[in-house]
This record gives C-alpha cells, sequence and structure tokens, in this order.
C-alpha cells in the first residue's frame, strides 16, 4: 500500500529507493559466493599422476585443474551464514552454509559448512597463503569430493573421490590385533 501510494501520485523515486535499501540489507544477510571460480583441463603432469595411481589421484574418479575463490583463504571475507556455492562438475552443484570459521595460525583459516538438503553433507576448507585443501562429503549419495594443491604444478585439482577407493592401502599384512599372550604385548 504504501508503494502504491507513491506509484498512483506518479513519484516513483521514494518507492524504488525503499525497493533499493530493501534488497540491499536483504543480500547484505545472506551472501551468496561459488566456491570455484574457473576450470581448466588437467595438464599432463596431473594425467601421469593420475594414470600411476599416485596419492589421492589413484582414488579419483574424474579431475579438473580449478581456481579457487580467493576468499576463502582471507580472515574476514566470509561470515557464518553466508552461503558456498560447491559448483564443483556440471552434474554436480550444491549448496552450503557456512556455520564456523576460525584461524588456527596466523595464516590459516579453516571454514566448516552444511551442506542443504543433506543432513550429513558438510564442506571443511583450510587455507594458508592461497594454498587450499578442501574436502566435501555427501553420506547420503555415497559421494566425496577433494580439492588439494599441488606444489609441482602450483595449482588446485578438483577430485571426485571412490570412497570405497580412498582408504585401501596397497599391499601389507592385515592389520590385527595382538595375541593377548605375547610377551610384545605391553
Amino acid at each position: 500500500m504504501f508503494i502504491q501510494c507513491f506509484i498512483t501520485r506518479g513519484d516513483l523515486f521514494p518507492a524504488v529507493a525503499c525497493m533499493l535499501i530493501f534488497f540491499t540489507t536483504a543480500c547484505a544477510f545472506a551472501a551468496r559466493h561459488p566456491l570455484i571460480i574457473g576450470h581448466e583441463p588437467v595438464p599432463p603432469e596431473i594425467e601421469a599422476k593420475i594414470d600411476a595411481g599416485e596419492g589421492m589421484f589413484g582414488a579419483a574418479k574424474r579431475v579438473s585443474k580449478v581456481a579457487l575463490l580467493d576468499k576463502i583463504s582471507a580472515e574476514g571475507q566470509l561470515s557464518v551464514n553466508d552461503a558456498l556455492d560447491l559448483n564443483l562438475f556440471d552434474d554436480a552443484r550444491y549448496k552450503a552454509s557456512i556455520d564456523r570459521i576460525s584461524k588456527s595460525t596466523p595464516e590459516t583459516v579453516s571454514l566448516r559448512g552444511r551442506l542443504e538438503s543433506y543432513p550429513s553433507g558438510y564442506v571443511m576448507i583450510s587455507s594458508t597463503a592461497g594454498r587450499s585443501l578442501v574436502n566435501i562429503r555427501i553420506p547420503e549419495k555415497n559421494l566425496a569430493y577433494t580439492i588439494l594443491f599441488d606444489p609441482g604444478t602450483q595449482a588446485h585439482y578438483l577430485l571426485e573421490i571412490d570412497p570405497a577407493e580412498k582408504d585401501i592401502k596397497p599391499g601389507g599384512p592385515a592389520l590385527t590385533p595382538p595375541d593377548q599372550d605375547s610377551p610384545d604385548n605391553f
């Protein structure tokens, strides 16, 4: 009715000003940020690590070179309740609400967020000097994603991890508890 009063008199300026103030205030309380600001093809050095099954790359279903939002590595740039758009792959997009931010050392900022629509889903980010480690887990869908920094190429890589493969250690004996009667048991 307030806006209608101004519109019927032909004076739109106060109505438009009120709407701008409302929308600006609403946006300030719930800022949205994309986690990834760019995707690129994987370079040959990383293709070789994937083929060799090296480290986390060995458990990856797919990999992409990514550029991350600078704000995740700087203190005070993001706030609790801000939204992160987890724009991982074309067919893997999720939203998370930041629920915790901490600074563990002078250079390290850590964020935790809960995924919308997935009560057990979470994102954890730890950043130091522009190098980030991101873990995204969605137990309801048996999905796991990791973004890690590769020092050889000086870039971040997004990996979709097969949860069944990531914790398997090649070779070695089975881990069993020591025999209770053994003299080596302390």
